[in-house]
């Protein structure tokens, strides 16, 4: 029997999973294996209410605030978000917080006494989203808050297919190309998968090649289509929180929740989601993260930065992940950066971590006006770097990964 005493316990014990993911790609990840797990331990996902967000940007922010709007309605909600920033059991979250460490442990342990005799050896993120939806169907909860991995179709968290799935698509972008499509058209398709038959579809209105994609779809599958106008000079957060007070109007009115007071609104605005636009505060230092990787997120990013911090310069500690597009990310962040440490990532979550080499990044960097650049492969020495640098405000971006190591070094 499986008995895992500690949250390092199981990551270690998750490393076999990882490698078992770096040997497929993206194309051949279909959801017939997670269905296959699924249904090994009893078909969770059946028995939920699922809220499934899908898109390129903000699909963490949306998650964090409609589970917030849901808790302060009064429902007991699930939540799994990924990659995780400081532990594993963040994945599994119940009203917006991680299980104890010993309750994550012990199903975990249990879990995986299910497990062993699945018909073929999970994934890290096939085995995390069952798992995911397991506890969620053991704690009973009102609702369960699914970020989607990558894509959406193909997804693992998209087993979840009860007609009354509420479907909520962020905004939708150019990403993960070498898997998704190089058009922003079929990405969109990717990412409107997730819409089941009789679903209802929530987002703001995108562009036309977005949008035509997306009525397309969700009208085969006799869904129902809810876009709504959002005004854009809201920073992103802010437009994340205003979609996801829209799905939670809508759960309101469809399951008859408690009307939300004024003063639960406005403090469901102040939701802190780690690592986008994260701020810490270290020995004088206010350091700003955001795992910005992409042009759009980038933009949404670097937009806030200014608002916060209007005429100002930043030093940059960067990362990037294999695969992501630093040309489009580099004249975005000239203007802002008065100094550049490019460094490389390590470890891994849901599958084996290849990064841009740290020489690349700085190379990209040389014709600019950014004359300061270092390269430090070593995370420790570059974060040192950083906080030995004259500026009182710091900022490190580029990747997720890099996020969740730098605030793993600074606790």
């Amino acid at each position: 029997m499986n008995r895992y005493v500690s949250v390092s316990e199981v990551e270690k014990s998750l490393e076999p999973y990882v490698a078992a993911a770096g040997s497929m790609t993206g194309r051949d990840i279909t959801t017939n294996r997670t269905l296959r797990l699924a249904e090994h331990v009893g078909n969770p996902q059946d028995s939920l209410k699922v809220v499934h967000v899908a898109g390129t940007s903000g699909k963490t922010s949306t998650c964090y605030y409609i589970t917030d709007l849901l808790v302060r309605s009064g429902a007991k909600v699930g939540l799994t978000v990924s990659p995780h920033m400081d532990s594993i059991a963040e994945r599994v979250q119940i009203n917006g917080k991680s299980l104890p460490d010993d309750v994550f442990c012990g199903y975990f342990s249990e879990f995986m006494d299910l497990i062993e005799s699945a018909p073929e050896m999970p994934t890290y993120f096939e085995l995390m989203m069952v798992f995911a939806y397991w506890v969620f169907q053991k704690e009973k909860v009102d609702y369960a808050v699914m970020e989607t991995g990558l894509g959406g179709l193909h997804d693992s968290s998209n087993i979840a297919s009860r007609p009354d799935k509420l479907c909520v698509l962020t905004d939708i972008g150019l990403d993960h190309m070498h898997v998704l499509g190089r058009t922003i058209e079929e990405i969109a398709k990717q990412k409107v998968g997730i819409v089941k038959p009789s679903n209802t579809v929530m987002m703001h209105t995108q562009s036309k090649e977005v949008m035509n994609v997306i009525q397309n779809y969700v009208s085969s599958q006799r869904g129902d289509l809810v876009p709504s106008t959002v005004d854009d000079n809201l920073l992103f957060q802010q437009r994340n929180w205003q979609l996801a007070f829209s799905v939670y109007e809508r759960l309101r009115e469809r399951d008859y929740l408690k009307a939300l007071e004024t003063e639960d609104i406005k403090q469901s605005q102040l939701v802190h989601v780690p690592g986008r636009m994260d701020i810490i505060q270290r020995n004088g230092k206010t350091i700003v993260l955001d795992g910005a990787h992409n042009e759009q997120k980038m933009s949404a990013f670097l937009k806030c930065l200014k608002s916060t911090y209007p005429d100002t310069k930043f030093p940059v500690l960067m990362a990037l992940k294999q695969g992501k597009e630093l040309e489009q990310l580099v004249p975005l962040l000239v203007p802002v950066t008065s100094g550049l440490i490019a460094t490389e990532l390590t470890g891994s979550q849901d599958t084996p971590l290849a990064s841009i080499p740290a020489r690349s990044i700085a190379e990209a960097f040389q014709n600019s006006s950014v004359a300061d650049i270092h390269i430090e492969r070593d995370i420790n020495i570059a974060l040192d770097k950083l906080l030995e640098s004259d500026s009182e405000i710091v900022v490190v971006t580029g990747s997720l990964y890099l996020v969740a190591a730098i605030r793993k070094l600074l606790q």
